[in-house]
């Protein structure tokens, strides 16, 4: 063991300055190589929250299309003589939101275990992370397939696409490897990242099932609401002839706040499922961009900005929508 005497002068004691030198460079190797984060660590947790926050709001998003045909199956109730369930059927079922929200839950979990991934350098530690999620997205494929079809499938390529991630991620990880692992994965991955965002975009755009009847719900009740408030204002005469007295304007107003009300709840919930679409695609494009840093270090920064702004747009419009 090297002793010094604090005013020793290294300067004049040449092996000792060798050794002290070695002593530190050792140190210096041995605190790197304990180094926790990736160089793709700050893209990857990037790309996790946004993928994290669409899923999340996604998953709400379902929530909203499926109350307001509710909200249009009690207007339409409400005009029938007797009531039976095949008479008011259900755009979405349980069923329905169930595999949704499995699909996203899985495509989150994806995003967090590249996440995950960066921020670990045991070997132990990344090849669990890599089992555990395949494990995940198992059983999420199972469940699926266990759910009775509802009247708005899933689209099947969903499912599909879940079994090639989750066969993709099968990566035996060799120790001091952890970026060609980060890499494999994105490389592996990327056309599944793809196809599964392009098909949950595909059913939120203008003339897809989800889209258009969120629409036809909303516009079913602002007919409602018009219906009743032209029977207030220019009411029609009685069976004697006579008209009664047109309603005053304090009694129309909550009609109008109303009709008002839904109108901008519905535009701001067609604006919420474009703009969910448009940040799937910004995923699918942040993936690819991140699978292209991890090969040739091209930074993914545009990327990456543009999927940002596209999830603020989906909390504001979110936001509006549930007011």
């Amino acid at each position: 063991m090297l002793k010094a005497h604090p005013h020793t002068d290294y300067m004049s004691h040449p092996r000792e300055a060798f050794l002290l030198a070695s002593i530190l460079a050792a140190f210096a190797v041995l605190l790197t190589s304990c180094a926790t984060t990736s160089k793709m660590a700050k893209p990857l947790n990037q790309f996790s929250n946004a993928a994290t926050d669409a899923t999340i709001i996604t998953a709400s998003a379902l929530t909203v299309v499926q109350n307001a045909d509710q909200d249009e199956g009690v207007i339409k109730a409400s005009k029938l003589t007797s009531l039976k369930e095949k008479d008011v059927p259900e755009f979405f079922r349980p069923e329905d939101l169930l595999q949704r929200q499995l699909v996203l839950q899985a495509l989150g979990n994806y995003a967090t275990t590249l996440k995950t991934l960066s921020g670990v350098d045991r070997s132990a530690d990344i090849q669990k992370s890599f089992d555990s999620l395949k494990t995940s997205i198992e059983s999420t494929v199972t469940t699926i397939n266990k759910l009775d079809t509802g009247s708005t499938p899933i689209p099947s390529g969903v499912v599909s696409g879940l079994v090639s991630l989750g066969s993709n991620v099968v990566i035996a990880y060799s120790v001091g490897e952890r970026e060609k692992a980060i890499r494999t994965a994105l490389e592996r991955s990327d056309s599944t990242v793809k196809e599964i965002c392009a098909l949950l975009a595909s059913e939120l755009r203008p003339g897809r099932p989800i889209y258009d009847q969120l629409q036809r719900a909303y516009r079913t009740q602002e007919e409602a609401i018009s219906d009743n408030f032209e029977a207030i204002s220019s009411p029609k005469p009685d069976k004697d002839g006579k008209t009664p007295p047109a309603a005053k304007p304090s009694d129309l107003a909550p009609y109008a706040k109303t009709f008002i009300g839904i109108r901008t709840k519905k535009e701001n919930s067609m604006a919420l499922l474009s703009s969910l679409a448009s940040a799937y695609r910004g995923i699918a494009e942040a993936h690819t961009a991140l699978k292209i840093e991890s090969e040739t270090g091209a930074k993914s920064e545009i990327q990456l900005r543009q999927l940002s702004a596209a999830i603020d747009r989906v909390k504001f419009f979110y936001a509006q929508a549930t007011k």
